[in-house]
């Protein structure tokens, strides 16, 4: 999925438009949407994340903390690594797709 989705296979076209426009989403009524109070949502976010900007995380996660626990993981991928994939690349979406799939790695270890 991974090398598909960074090599831009034509596959992973509609993937891509998906979480485009759910990106964009103007969510309305959180309450509505997330009535379940034991619902958890992992939010994260880097200094290195040229795609989406920490406003815009840190907005959206004040929106659900009334309503569900928030993980907010707003410093997880600053470390080394992350800073030398950084500097090594300036292509955008890199940072933010591997600090994705990391924080998606934890919260599935934590199910089992």
């Amino acid at each position: 999925l991974v090398s598909g989705f960074l090599a831009n296979e034509a596959a992973y076209d509609p993937l891509k438009i998906f979480l485009q426009l759910n990106s964009f989403t103007n969510l309305e009524s959180v309450a509505t949407n997330y009535s379940d109070s034991s619902a958890r949502l992992h939010l994260y976010h880097s200094e290195l994340d040229r795609l989406v900007p920490h406003a815009n995380t840190s907005a959206l996660a004040s929106l659900f903390e009334d309503v569900v626990t928030v993980n907010f993981h707003e410093s997880r991928c600053n470390s080394d690594g992350y800073r030398l994939i950084f500097e090594l690349t300036d292509r955008v979406g890199i940072v933010h797709t591997l600090c994705g799939l990391s924080i998606l790695n934890g919260v599935l270890g934590d199910m089992m």
